[in-house]
């Protein structure tokens, strides 16, 4: 099998699966499992950390990942936007900008995040 046909198939294969082995492209395609390695370097070129590699396996990361870890974890959305918003506010603008469809389907709230630090109004931890 040609090389566009190759990358065609692996395309294929990770939009319609979740994950895709190395190996079972190997045998569809009638190629060694190198030349697959070869062809998701290639991907990575162009997909960059959205593709995924897990042991001989790779995945493709979506906006519906994210819904799912999001949904299967609902303190994992506001811990993540929490610290993406103290770590790096310009990125974290980006990302509920980008990705606002998906934050109102997961009833998220995209208001700014403030962190008050050595508030004068602390009180003291009460001895006990």
């Amino acid at each position: 099998m040609v090389k566009n046909s190759r990358l065609l198939l692996i395309l294929e294969s990770l939009l319609k699966n979740s994950k895709v082995s190395v190996k079972d492209l190997a045998l569809k395609c009638g190629t060694t499992t190198r030349t697959i390695q070869n062809d998701f370097t290639d991907l990575r070129d162009y997909f960059g950390e959205q593709l995924i590699k897990k042991r001989d396996s790779y995945s493709l990361l979506t906006p519906h990942s994210f819904e799912n870890i999001f949904k299967t974890h609902p303190k994992t959305i506001k811990r993540f936007l929490y610290h993406l918003s103290v770590v790096d506010s310009e990125f974290y603008k980006t990302f509920t900008t980008q990705y606002s469809d998906l934050l109102k389907a997961l009833n998220f709230n995209n208001s700014p995040i403030y962190q008050i630090e050595n508030s004068p109004c602390q009180l003291p931890h009460p001895k006990g």
